[in-house]
């Protein structure tokens, strides 16, 4: 009935169509127009996921070039040509960003003696990309605003046709456009 889904191959299609069964589930299209409402809304809010998903990644990939850019400074300039120490270094940045105890709390020596802090690190990430943070936020605002006027669309529809329903019962009811309703 609707074109397929705007999914991208690594992205998760179970769980775009459970979005979609949710939003179904509240809605309870009537017609081909609230279905339509319904791939919308389940569009709307899976572009805002995916451009939320986006900045948490690129934060993190900030963060990892900061560790990184950290971890070689902190070594003299002649020794960063070495495969061997270039190999120990990104070993490091990966342990580091995976959380491991040994690689962290020599890694927290070095920040101590730049004077960096976690909090530096994070806000040098952060300020590092701000245009790329800055531009999936407005990305996912934009599908948040069209979101909102899809359920407002939705409201009004559902408001008129309750309002033509009550006009209609009035009217029959108060004998303007009385049924004769007699029963034998």
């Amino acid at each position: 009935m609707l074109a397929p889904a705007h999914i991208i191959r690594t992205e998760d299609i179970d769980a775009y169509d459970t979005l979609m069964d949710q939003f179904t589930d509240a809605i309870l299209p009537q017609d081909f127009v609230e279905w339509m409402w319904v791939r919308d809304l389940t569009d709307q809010t899976w572009e805002e996921l995916r451009a939320k998903r986006a900045r948490a990644v690129r934060l993190k990939l900030a963060r990892r070039e900061t560790v990184e850019l950290i971890l070689k400074s902190h070594y003299p300039a002649n020794t960063l040509k070495d495969a061997e120490m270039e190999f120990a270094i990104q070993k490091d940045v990966a342990d580091i960003m995976m959380g491991e105890e040994i690689p962290k709390a020599g890694f927290d020596e070095i920040r101590k003696q730049f004077g960096v802090t976690g909090l530096d690190n994070f806000g040098a990430a952060y300020q590092s990309y701000l245009a790329d943070m800055e531009r999936l936020q407005r990305i996912a605002d934009r599908a948040n605003a069209r979101r909102n006027m899809t359920l407002r669309e939705i409201d009004r529809r559902r408001d008129a046709a309750a309002r033509r329903a009550r006009d209609t019962v009035t009217s029959v009811t108060s004998g303007t456009g009385a049924i004769d309703a007699e029963f034998e």
